[in-house]
Parts: structure tokens; C-alpha cells; sequence
């Protein structure tokens, strides 16, 4: 089996901490709304989610840190893709590997879970029906 199926995972790229800032800056952008506009699956239920603020100031992120809730600011300016999706899903990366936020680091990995499942399967479909399976005699 080939490793194309390895494209289809988030970027494997280390992440830079967030650097402090008092407050969030940016306009906010509700933290559902941005798993929805990844078309990942949202995994984690919260009496509240942290608020995400997106930026164009600088290429960097920003953690406001807030008892119970911190507020996130996101660079737009560090996206690889105009495609909201592709978008979304590199923002909740960084939130996942960068903030080591719960939530998105538990929708990222099911996200990468479903990915080898969803290969695993398709490599199984693809053997001969009529082989027999390994440690089986002919």
C-alpha cells in the first residue's frame, strides 16, 4: 500500500507556543462554528468552549489566558489554503498542537483516527477475495 493516504492527515509541522496577551483581538468567531467549518466531527461537549478571535495583525497566535475560559487569537495570515475548510482545519491544528487546547486536540484526533480506519478498510476491500487471509492454508 502506498502512503498517499498520509496526505490526508493535518500537517505534521510543530506548532509555536501562543505568546500572552491581556486581552483577545480580532473578531470572534464561535468555537462550534469553527469545527463545523472544518467538516470534522465535534467529539467533545462543554458547558463552554473557549473563545476563538481570528487576526491579521501579525503571523502569530495569541492566548488570553482567563480563569475557567481562556480567549484564543488566531493569525489568518499562517493559513496555507484560501479554502475555508482546509482553513478551519489548519486553525484547530494549531489550536490542538500549539494551545494544547482539549477540545480540538480530541476532534483532531478523531479526525486522524477515522483517516486510518477509513484506509485500513479500503486497503482490506482491495485484496482478492479468493486469497486467503494470512495464517490461513489454501
Amino acid at each position: 500500500m502506498s502512503d498517499e493516504w498520509l496526505d490526508d492527515f493535518l500537517s505534521l509541522e510543530p506548532v509555536p507556543q501562543p505568546r500572552l496577551v491581556k486581552e483577545p483581538f480580532g473578531h470572534a468567531l464561535p468555537y462550534e462554528a469553527l469545527v463545523d467549518m472544518s467538516g470534522l466531527q465535534n467529539v467533545v461537549s462543554m458547558p463552554r468552549f473557549p473563545e476563538v478571535w481570528l487576526h491579521e495583525e501579525d503571523e502569530f497566535d495569541y492566548l488570553s489566558p482567563r480563569h475557567g475560559n481562556p480567549a484564543y487569537s488566531l493569525s489568518l495570515l499562517k493559513n496555507p489554503s484560501d479554502d475555508d475548510t482546509l482553513m478551519a482545519r489548519e486553525l484547530l491544528r494549531r489550536l490542538a498542537y500549539g494551545f494544547h487546547d482539549y477540545a480540538a486536540r480530541e476532534i483532531v484526533a478523531r479526525f486522524h483516527r477515522d483517516v486510518r480506519r477509513s484506509h485500513a478498510a479500503a486497503a482490506d476491500d482491495c485484496e482478492d477475495p479468493d486469497e486467503p487471509g494470512p495464517g490461513v492454508a489454501p
